[in-house]
């Protein structure tokens, strides 16, 4: 950005501007629960810029660079990959900097699944019901609360995002699956 003062009726056609390529640098490893990840994506933003990346599959996994990064700049660095929580870091890059060695660690995405079983009529709590969830090579069961809030259950720790299928059976009922 240049400031140009122009007087009634005055024509300027001298006006020269100097750009310059980003000078900057932002390079690491991204890690996640089981060491280095590839195939993640870095995205560097300064609000006036942004540059984008994916972590090195092969030889150096989980390595990245960011180049040519306008400074000096403070950047919002965001790292994602499928199955695992976004993380987001504020990095400050003086006038030519280049800053190595930025570790950005990803957990795995977890979620889980919830509710209450009743039978009917009368919407009663149904205590002791199993409750199987099945997801490809996931498979997880509990049994609802007899005690404190009868017919509850909870299963947690579910790779997300995912497809479930939800399987309610006890001796005595008929069973039900919900997807």
């Amino acid at each position: 950005t240049q400031l140009i003062d122009l007087s009634g009726g005055e024509v300027r056609g001298d006006i020269q501007l100097r750009l310059r390529t980003g000078d900057g640098l932002i390079g690491g490893t991204v890690t996640g629960p089981d060491g280095p990840l590839g195939g993640a994506v870095i995205t560097a933003t300064s609000g006036t810029s942004t540059l984008e990346t994916v972590s090195l599959t092969e030889g150096q996994v989980g390595g990245f660079t960011l180049r040519g990064l306008v400074t000096p700049a403070t950047y919002t660095v965001t790292v994602t990959s499928p199955g695992f929580t976004t993380q987001t870091t504020s990095v400050v890059l003086a006038d030519g900097q280049k800053l190595t060695g930025v570790q950005l660690t990803l957990a795995r995405s977890a979620g889980s699944l919830s509710g209450s079983v009743t039978t009917m009529p009368g919407n009663v709590p149904a205590a002791g019901v199993t409750v199987t969830v099945t997801s490809g090579a996931t498979k997880v069961t509990t049994i609802t609360q007899s005690a404190g809030t009868p017919g509850a259950w909870t299963i947690a720790g579910l790779p997300i995002p995912g497809a479930y299928t939800v399987t309610f059976s006890r001796d005595d009922l008929q069973s039900q699956t919900v997807a």
